[in-house]
């Protein structure tokens, strides 16, 4: 069972992915990084991650293109499918960008929490990934 829930974490990983590159790029038309922080989005369903979620499969996030809006926006970032995560922005400013993703993959009532952080470096920007360990949910 420790493949599925590898499985079911790597969406967290993806998604932070897709976070960071649009950071990047952002990062490269205009100097630094989108200022900002966001509360999770989409709205959290219920008590853990997407669970109770009324996304198409049981236990998601319904995609919600309207909910991504303000530090989102600027990222020109956003999920329009359903999905196992929520996405929060801690901290953003001009030399640091700080993206969470968080779930509650079994809906066991133990979330995990997924960070992705890049820095201003001397002439590009960084990243780290700091992931949970396996069966941490």
């Amino acid at each position: 069972m420790d493949y599925i829930k590898r499985s079911k974490k790597a969406e967290a990983a993806l998604q932070l992915e897709k976070v960071g590159r649009n950071a990047k790029r952002t990062y490269g038309e205009t100097g630094g990084f989108p200022a900002g922080s966001t509360g999770p989005t989409p709205a959290r369903p219920g008590l853990g991650g997407c669970c109770g979620g009324s996304g198409a499969r049981p236990n998601h996030c319904a995609g919600a293109p309207s909910a991504w809006t303000g530090a989102w926006k600027a990222l020109d970032f956003e999920i329009d499918e359903d999905n196992r995560v929520l996405l929060q922005l801690r901290r953003s400013h001009a030399e640091l960008h700080h993206a969470v993703a968080i779930g509650d993959l079994d809906c066991d009532g133990i979330e995990i929490h997924v960070h992705a952080e890049r820095r201003l470096g001397e002439r590009q920007p960084t990243a780290t990934l700091s992931e949970p360990p396996t069966n941490a949910d």
